[in-house]
């Protein structure tokens, strides 16, 4: 990978950054997969920030090099979840990411994932989604999409990771750690009435995972008993 990021720098061709993150890409999977440490990380983070990401000349290579942080996060040594949300907002501002591409989405959802999978707690599970609540309201319906989309992904992931076996050793995920579910439930519910269908449907999907979550969060009583709460609060909606 040393030879080239070397060529990269110098030649400085599109071709050749790419070549560079799929390699960076390969080499984060092999460090979270072997335990093994990233030498080199920080530095390439460092050239991610304030080379490629902010330029706009690179604005088609940036889905792959979102792509790229998405398993550069989950390398070796782990990152703190507050590290991995400030590389997550230089993705969401990159150049012409208002325009939202669907490379782009697709990517930066990803980059979501991994960061949820970083630390699978509800505090990140929250603040994640509340780094695109403001697209849900805004007047673009690509916004609008690519925002309900991400809570979506994210959504289902750490629902994934609530419902997980208990592994030894490993921070159990509790859906009841998290007191927030009962105040996104509105701002996905005013969606669910979007003038947008693709943005209305996704948005239903929301709001039955919030009510799973929200009702789970008050979990005294048997599984068959909120099971049936559960399914009164999603008729009622």
């Amino acid at each position: 990978m040393h030879a080239i990021f070397t060529r990269s720098r110098r030649v400085s061709s599109l071709e050749t950054w790419l070549e560079f993150w799929q390699a960076v890409s390969a080499c984060s999977k092999v460090s979270a997969a072997s335990g093994k440490a990233f030498i080199g990380r920080n530095t390439v983070i460092d050239i991610c920030c304030k080379q490629i990401l902010p330029k706009v000349e690179f604005s088609s290579i940036h889905p792959e090099v979102i792509s790229s942080l998405s398993n550069l996060i989950l390398s070796q040594p782990a990152l703190q979840a507050t590290e991995a949300i400030d590389l997550l907002r230089f993705s969401m501002s990159v150049p012409k990411s208002s325009d939202f591409p669907a490379s782009y989405i697709e990517a930066l959802t990803s980059h979501f994932d991994a960061t949820l999978k970083l630390a699978p707690s509800a505090d990140n599970c929250f603040n994640l989604l509340m780094l695109v609540k403001s697209w849900l309201l805004d007047e673009r319906v690509t916004a609008r999409q690519s925002a309900i989309h991400v809570w979506l992904s994210v959504l289902v992931k750490f629902l994934d990771y609530v419902n997980a076996p208990v592994v030894e050793n490993e921070p159990e995920v509790r859906p009841g750690d998290i007191h927030h579910f009962q105040s996104l439930l509105p701002v996905a519910c005013i969606r669910c009435i979007d003038s947008d269908l693709v943005t209305r449907r996704t948005a239903l999907e929301v709001v039955i995972i919030l009510i799973d979550l929200y009702y789970a969060r008050f979990n005294e009583s048997t599984p068959n008993d909120l099971r049936e709460k559960t399914t009164k609060a999603k008729a009622r909606f």
